[in-house]
């Protein structure tokens, strides 16, 4: 129930994201040594690796106590799975299937409560504040993909029932994130047109 900064250290921040992003699984350590230090020999990267995964460790000491955050095992590393953890970018996730199961078994009007709950849960780019981290970026972009099906079936439910300030609404949301999206531009200048707002 606290906020909690896990560490100053950038490459430490960028483990621990790693490895919540990929937190059901081992990865293995030569992939995080490529990930976080590509052009350095192995020896070097082992050893930095060794000191950031120490320095995360004892950042994460004071809240978590005796449990640990990070394990070894199988020759890599993985967020301790006895650990109750909850990440936004999975509960988006979830909502996110919700959703489209719903729209495949309800009606839109019936689905849209589930479409209103993934796009609640969706704040913006994904890990935005790590502008230039590469290994981000096909997950920033599939986030964000999901995110306009998500208002794109919003606005055809709202179609369906004639509401056109939703729409109008919704439109502008896709273009904030997507300002090239032909489809809301078209969307929105006919939404303007039935309204009488020429």
């Amino acid at each position: 129930g606290e906020d909690y900064s896990e560490c100053a250290n950038t490459k430490g921040k960028q483990l621990l994201k790693y490895l919540l992003i990929n937190r059901h699984k081992v990865t293995p350590k030569e992939e995080l040594m490529d990930l976080l230090w590509p052009n350095y020999d192995a020896v070097s990267a082992r050893n930095n690796l060794n000191v950031v995964v120490y320095g995360l460790r004892q950042a994460v000491k004071p809240a978590l106590g005796k449990e640990a955050l990070i394990l070894f095992k199988e020759g890599g590393y993985t967020i301790n799975p006895e650990l109750s953890i909850d990440c936004d970018f999975e509960a988006f996730e979830a909502a996110f299937e919700d959703a489209l199961n719903s729209l495949s078994s309800d009606t839109s009007e019936d689905a849209l409560p589930h479409l209103q709950r993934a796009e609640s849960l969706y704040i913006g780019p994904f890990m935005e504040g790590d502008h230039y981290t590469e290994w981000l970026q096909a997950s920033r972009d599939a986030y964000q993909q999901k995110y306009i099906q998500i208002l794109e079936a919003m606005d055809a439910a709202y179609s369906a029932h004639n509401n056109l300030n939703a729409q109008i609404d919704i439109n502008q949301k896709i273009l904030a994130v997507d300002d090239c999206h032909e489809n809301a531009h078209r969307r929105l200048m006919e939404c303007y047109m039935e309204s009488g707002q020429r």
